[in-house]
């Protein structure tokens, strides 16, 4: 979510994709815990919920280009303009979900003050992002050093590594879930570099390699993509079937169908030529792109209350077009709050 770098078009898209690809992760799960598997609307849910896991690994993504490719880094900095404000961030929105849980009045009552204290101790599901994301940000210097070495040996080593140690064990562990040998045997050797920092500088080496990625077909590249998507909902749905397991095991961050699905996403939006878009609509591409840290933070509020308050929910009507349209909703909705909590002082500062 940095902006502290020369602006890139293709990545702004790519941004504005990945928050709404968050939406439609959410939207679609909304009924997905509820509805029979064996339903048509399940069905629909978890093939959107399959296509779209990949969001949060495209987020940090963007977040390595962007601060690796930095020509000097201030640590100083770092934490003032970037680690600070998150954590402010990170406080706010905990609070204001806690005061939305327990509504106004009952949250502004003393009695309830432990109860909400609990409520931000234990914020809102997608608010767990803001502080893993604070864990990578503290990194960076690191990785930054790493990143100015000759030929980027150093990172392309712990690419390989995040790749063998914690996508690849990962998945195995998924498929042998139930096989103790195998999983002692995989555990015996802990690997720290597990966690989304992987995709931080794998987000960084993908754009490095650019003139090379860029070749390959973007037919090639969507009909992976297709396969991926596909095959995944498909055992999914097996295993939800068969077991009665939700857990989505295979749409976690670290297993390879949302590695390659991330991966794939981020080169097909590394082709975007940068003369594709006149200045104004880069423009307006680029104010959109500074808004998704809000809309990912209040959709859930607006996709929770449209149910609540409105009766309008993915449930509403056919999932195959309820969850486009809602998601589309609530992106439009969530949008125009950021646009009028920017004219609001203070507030826009800290909660954009």
């Amino acid at each position: 979510m940095n902006e502290s770098v020369k602006r890139r078009f293709d990545l702004d898209c790519l941004r504005i994709f990945a928050c709404f690809m968050v939406i439609i992760v959410h939207a679609s799960t909304q009924w997905w815990y509820v509805e029979d598997p064996g339903s048509i609307q399940w069905k629909i849910y978890n093939l959107y919920n399959s296509a779209v896991r990949s969001s949060v690994p495209v987020f940090v993504m963007l977040s390595g280009v962007l601060f690796l490719n930095k020509s000097e880094l201030s640590i100083k900095r770092l934490f003032r303009k970037n680690i600070w404000k998150l954590l402010v961030v990170y406080c706010l929105w905990a609070l204001f979900y806690g005061v939305d849980s327990l509504g106004l009045k009952e949250a502004l009552k003393p009695e309830n003050f432990f109860t909400l204290f609990q409520q931000i101790a234990y914020p809102k599901f997608h608010l767990w992002y803001l502080p893993t994301l604070i864990g990578i940000y503290i990194m960076i210097p690191i990785f930054w050093v790493a990143a100015k070495q000759k030929k980027n040996i150093y990172l392309e080593y712990a690419c390989g590594m995040f790749f063998v140690f914690a996508i690849m064990r990962t998945t195995v562990l998924n498929v042998f879930e139930s096989h103790e040998t195998i999983k002692t045997i995989l555990n015996v050797i802990p690997y720290e570099l597990c966690g989304l920092s992987g995709y931080f500088i794998t987000g960084y080496m993908l754009a490095e390699k650019k003139e090379y990625l860029v070749k390959i077909k973007t037919r090639y590249l969507l009909s992976l993509l297709a396969i991926i998507v596909i095959v995944t909902a498909k055992v999914e749905e097996y295993r939800a079937v068969s077991f009665g397991d939700l857990r989505g095991a295979y749409y976690a961050n670290n297993v390879l169908p949302t590695f390659l699905e991330a991966a794939i996403i981020f080169v097909l939006f590394l082709k975007i030529p940068s003369d594709v878009a006149d200045s104004k609509t880069k423009c307006i591409i680029s104010r959109i792109s500074e808004y998704t840290l809000f809309i990912y933070l209040i959709h859930v509020f607006i996709l929770e209350h449209l149910n609540s308050w409105f009766g309008i929910s993915t449930a509403s009507f056919n999932a195959l077009i309820s969850v486009p349209a809602v998601s589309v909703l609530v992106f439009g909705i969530s949008l125009v709050l950021a646009f009028l909590f920017e004219k609001i002082p203070i507030v826009g500062k800290w909660m954009i």
